[in-house]
């Protein structure tokens, strides 16, 4: 985050510790909403990572992905650290390779994520 210039002072410092994974590598073209803190929170809900009321693989975070039907912390985490190894997803089917996620997993959720 230093690289690419720092926080501004109005960045919600919580919300960063909450919501991003500073260890993940950025993918060419994506876009890192950081919210100023004086945004109420309906406002900080609706970021990047969450298009079309679908949550993106490959911008969601781990309270993000947690909040899914059969996805605790655990898998969460292996979601973000399967992007974060492949270079992001390609297709939503991808998460059938993530450790945890199986058929009956993948058909819970298909339908609230996308890329």
């Amino acid at each position: 985050m230093e690289r690419a210039g720092g926080l501004s002072i109005g960045a919600d410092r919580q919300w960063v510790e909450k919501n991003l994974n500073r260890a993940e590598t950025v993918i060419d073209g994506q876009k890192i909403y950081i919210p100023n803190s004086s945004e109420d929170i309906e406002t900080k809900a609706n970021t990047s990572t969450v298009k079309n009321n679908k949550i993106s693989l490959n911008n969601g975070s781990l309270s993000d992905f947690d909040i899914l039907p059969g996805i605790g912390p655990s898998i969460a985490q292996k979601i973000i650290d399967y992007r974060t190894e492949k270079g992001g997803f390609k297709n939503i089917e991808e998460l059938k390779l993530v450790g945890g996620i199986g058929d009956k997993l993948f058909e819970k959720i298909k339908d609230k994520v996308g890329l």
